[in-house]
């Protein structure tokens, strides 16, 4: 995206809450509004975590900023709702839970005692001379953002043989540490934490790329719908016989000298108090088992995505988009009444539904040089119109301060030409009208950007806001 395109973030500073109250969080949030001369009103957006003391549908943060502001739409952070997806996967399912709490205890031992550190690291440099490969060090194990760990799990794969033989020095020490390292030494020849460690990569792998991607200040929300989509269509893809075939045997083979062969566990008879007369599922081979818990985490993850990801006020965002996107490629559709509901009091809904067929133009125009067959991405049109000159979003407000908005708006991104408007707005008059502003627009934009107006029309401009501005220095 063009650097004019770029979001700003300000920190606004930090407050001490007396308590977690919504309703005191909220007071809070006005408090500092007002004494940064921001409106509520001008709110069109809100992104918190899923807590319930924010995100609650009846007396939440967002639930009472709605009711002084509808249009502010509220939702769940995307980045967050991902990992509470790979979160609540991983901890729905028996073997992987055991795992992360097993990795978490191993690298507890190692990397936070610089005696079993430096004894790991002189094994690991003596395997490595051996076979002339030298895996990478531990890497911590993240306690909260679950799309990340894969970077620690692959890093205690690639180390398990440095990781037996240190653990078996570990525990042959007289101290409190010795247990412990018996311990996970035995857990790691099951095979059950090996596989384990192996799925749960493949799955966060999987997932690391489009948290990243949602991170980003430019995403859209098309881009976000996109990569949602791509991550349930991979899980469900691998969602096969073949496919786990191909991960077991490969789990199989990289196991061998790390573990003993993969055994069922053994059968324990229900209490009586526990026991309703119907006989439990037993698995004829050890292959059965782990296939159940390859296709239980895989339909686990893509459930908890395809749940998270269909929130309301995402839908209204991704019709907005898509109303735009098609526009573009001269498909002009009707608005849908929820968008025209959303946007009535900011624009002029009935130039709005006209100049949608305006789009198209303006995209072959702006990139006359460089043609486009097809629009995929909203940025482009944001491109387009700071190529064709265009300064609002080709409709105008109809109440004062209204209509600064630019197309970027949908990305929760905003135009630094019009974001420097609204600024001056705020701190040079706050009784400025749209006239005024659309004059300053026009000045500031020619002048940041390098490019000259005639004479007249500058004078003209500057004497209609010395007017209008009761004489004040504006420059």
């Amino acid at each position: 995206m063009r650097s004019v395109y770029q979001v700003y973030e300000e920190c606004l500073g930090l407050v001490q809450l007396p308590d977690t109250k919504a309703a005191t969080i909220f007071g809070l949030l006005k408090d500092v509004l007002i004494r940064c001369s921001l409106s509520l009103g001008q709110c069109r957006g809100q992104a918190f975590d899923g807590a319930a003391n924010m995100s609650g549908v009846r007396c939440g943060v967002q639930a009472l900023v709605k009711k002084e502001e509808s249009r502010a739409l509220y939702i769940h952070c995307l980045a967050h709702s991902l990992n509470l997806s790979i979160q609540s996967a991983a901890k729905n399912c028996e073997l992987i839970r055991t795992t992360m709490d097993f990795l978490y205890e191993l690298l507890q031992l190692i990397k936070y005692s610089p005696k079993r550190l430096t004894l790991f690291e002189r094994i690991r440099t003596d395997i490595a001379m051996s076979s002339e490969i030298v895996p990478p060090s531990l890497r911590i194990l993240c306690p909260t953002r679950w799309t990340v760990r894969n970077t620690s799990i692959y890093s205690v794969l690639l180390n398990y043989k440095s990781l037996l033989e240190t653990l078996d020095e570990v525990s042959k020490g007289n101290d409190e540490y010795a247990a412990k390292a018996k311990g996970l030494m035995m857990k790691m020849e099951c095979f059950d934490i090996f596989f384990g460690l192996k799925l749960s990569y493949f799955i966060f792998s999987a997932s690391e790329r489009f948290s990243s991607n949602l991170q980003a200040k430019d995403t859209t929300i098309q881009e976000a719908t996109r990569g949602a989509n791509l991550l349930v269509s991979h899980c469900k893809s691998v969602c096969a016989e073949s496919k786990f075939d191909a991960f077991y045997a490969d789990v199989l083979e990289q196991c061998v000298g790390l573990t003993e062969e993969p055994c069922l566990p053994r059968y324990r008879r229900r209490p009586r108090r526990l026991d309703d007369g119907e006989h439990p599922h037993n698995y004829q081979v050890p292959k059965d088992r782990y296939r159940h818990i390859y296709f239980e985490v895989l339909e686990l993850v893509y459930g908890e995505i395809e749940s998270r990801f269909d929130q309301a006020d995402f839908r209204i965002m991704q019709s907005l988009e898509n109303l735009l996107l098609k526009a573009a490629n001269g498909e002009v559709l009707k608005p849908k009444q929820s968008l025209l509901a959303y946007l009535e009091h900011d624009i002029d809904t009935e130039k709005f539904a006209i100049q949608l067929h305006m789009i198209t133009d303006m995209i072959k125009n702006a990139f006359q040089n460089h043609p486009i067959k097809s629009v995929t991405n909203v940025r482009t049109i944001a491109e387009g119109s700071l190529e064709g000159q265009t300064l609002y979003l080709l409709f105008y407000g109809r109440e004062k301060g209204k209509g600064l908005e630019s197309l970027a708006s949908t990305t929760c991104s905003s135009h630094p030409d019009f974001g420097m408007a609204v600024l001056a707005h705020s701190l040079v008059h706050s009784s400025w009208d749209i006239i005024i502003m659309r004059h300053y627009t026009v000045l500031f934009f020619f002048f940041k950007h390098g490019r000259l107006l005639p004479d007249e029309v500058c004078n003209v401009r500057l004497q209609l806001l010395a007017a209008q501005s009761g004489g004040e220095k504006l420059f």
